[in-house]
């Protein structure tokens, strides 16, 4: 069972529909205060069941369960079906879990890092055995 704070619909027969929308904006710089578009809070409901702020996307056309922009960016085409897309810098403090690819050629994640000599390196890169290929 379902229940509400607020519930709010938006016909799909215009351009642009909102179900919800939040704003704190102003339009000079403040030196003051914390602004949240959409605050969201929960917690103590079943064990990971609990969402802050929870986006689905529904249909067959492209789009994402959460969309991010930075720079004042309201209107971005999403080129693919995704539950989150980001366009801007995206800073991820903590360990980032992926089931894909793992980007690992951070420095981070590296330790004695030093420069090669000269002569070792153009030998190393004279015995790479380079090769071609296509993503499944």
């Amino acid at each position: 069972m379902w229940k509400y704070g607020i519930y709010s619909g938006a016909d799909m027969h215009f351009y642009y529909s909102v179900g919800i929308r939040g704003e704190a904006y102003s339009s000079t710089p403040q030196n003051q205060g914390i602004a949240y578009g959409v605050l969201g809070y929960a917690g103590n409901a079943s064990g990971g069941y609990n969402y802050g702020v929870m986006g689905t996307l529904a249909g067959s056309q492209n789009g994402a369960g959460i969309v991010g922009t930075t720079n004042g960016t309201t209107y971005v085409t999403v080129p693919g079906i995704y539950a989150g897309y980001f366009k801007g810098n995206v800073e991820v403090i903590g360990t980032l879990y992926n089931n894909g690819v793992a980007i690992t050629s951070d420095i981070n994640l590296k330790k004695n890092i030093v420069n090669m000599d000269e002569k070792k390196s153009l030998e190393s890169v004279l015995k790479l055995n380079p090769i071609e290929y296509n993503l499944k």
